[in-house]
């Protein structure tokens, strides 16, 4: 079996993150800054930053990396625009079992 070639699949994105706040204020007062997921790469949020900060992907075709806001931006990728293409997520959580209802019970009905 031949080992499995890089896909074209995979781009770049940026992740950004908001501090959670209560009452919610707008967006951009809640901004901490972003970072910039590459191809082939792996973010594991965890820990306080997972309890106290949102974060998502903004819908958009391009990236501009601002090395003032983004927290790992290399030299060789600051005030550049990068086209965005096919970024695949898999998000996995530990979630506790909150309830005794047998989904496999309602789907044989």
């Amino acid at each position: 079996m031949s080992p499995p070639l890089p896909l074209p699949r995979y781009h770049h994105y940026l992740i950004d993150f908001l501090v959670l706040q209560k009452p919610p204020r707008c967006e951009a007062d809640r901004y901490v800054g972003s970072m910039i997921l590459e191809p082939r790469s792996l973010f594991i949020m965890t820990d306080r930053a997972y309890e106290t900060m949102l974060h998502g992907i903004a819908e958009r075709d391009s990236d501009y990396i601002d090395p003032a806001k983004v927290f790992n931006c290399r030299p060789e990728l600051e005030n550049k625009t990068i086209q965005r293409g096919t970024r695949i997520s898999i998000t996995i959580r530990n979630v506790a079992k909150v309830s005794k209802l047998n989904v496999f019970e309602m789907l044989k009905k």
